[in-house]
């Protein structure tokens, strides 16, 4: 549908960039406020895992713990440790895995001086990219690009109202929350299957055929490899 629009009315290039840079930007300003959120969990869980090194340490200092006792003294607070690293998991934390190996607190200053660095540098390019469009395009019309689009209202402008329906009821059925989806299979049926199957077979020859006739100012005819 995007290719067919960008076919009808050039414009729509335009606004697909513009969602595209604001969809970034969206989504690494999310990253980095996951990423602050998971130094502040960290930074906690540094200090009870510290805790329970110091407590492990002094039950080992007591006096007639002998080898069995010195065991069990160590299951004891390798569980403990386990139900805290349990915990920081249940956070959808994406770099848990990478705190057991390296430690709460040296994982806390690599998300600090490495992580949230690459990630505020990546986000300070897409908003110069943001910045350059605005200045080409203006403000009015960029602000249009972002408002909300009625995608089935751009399906039938396009000729492709019936493929939009369809698609659109069978993903509302599978990703919405709602009590159908919680209660029937989220698998496709074999018939699904096949009428998808055969759409994406017919869909792909036309979007070779889109993209081959696409035309703009600049257009070169080129191929791009990268060999490792």
């Amino acid at each position: 549908m995007w290719l067919k629009l960008f076919e009808k009315d050039q414009i729509w290039g335009e606004a697909f960039y513009a969602k595209f840079l604001e969809e970034s930007i969206a989504d690494v300003k999310g990253l980095i406020a996951k990423i602050e959120q998971e130094i502040e969990l960290f930074q906690e869980a540094e200090i009870e895992d510290r805790e329970i090194t110091r407590q492990m340490c002094e039950a080992f200092q007591e006096k007639g713990v002998d080898k069995d006792g010195s065991a069990a003294v160590f299951q004891k607070y390798e569980t403990m440790r386990s139900e805290l690293d349990e915990r920081v998991h249940r956070e959808f934390s994406i770099f848990s895995e990478a705190a057991k190996v390296n430690g709460y607190g040296f994982q806390t200053s690599l998300l600090k001086t490495k992580e949230l660095p690459r990630c505020r540098d990546e986000l300070s390019k897409l908003e110069m990219k943001k910045t350059s469009l605005e200045n080409l395009i203006g403000a009015d019309q960029l602000k249009k690009h972002l408002s909300r689009t009625n995608w089935r209202q751009s399906a039938q402008t396009v000729g492709m109202v019936r493929q939009y329906d369809y698609l659109y009821r069978l993903s509302s059925r599978l990703l919405h929350s709602g009590p159908m989806n919680i209660l029937t299979e989220k698998d496709l049926t074999e018939s699904e299957k096949n009428v998808l199957l055969g759409y994406v077979t017919v869909a792909a020859k036309d979007i070779l055929e889109l993209v081959k006739n696409f035309q703009f100012t600049g257009k070169i005819e080129m191929l791009y490899f990268e060999v490792e």
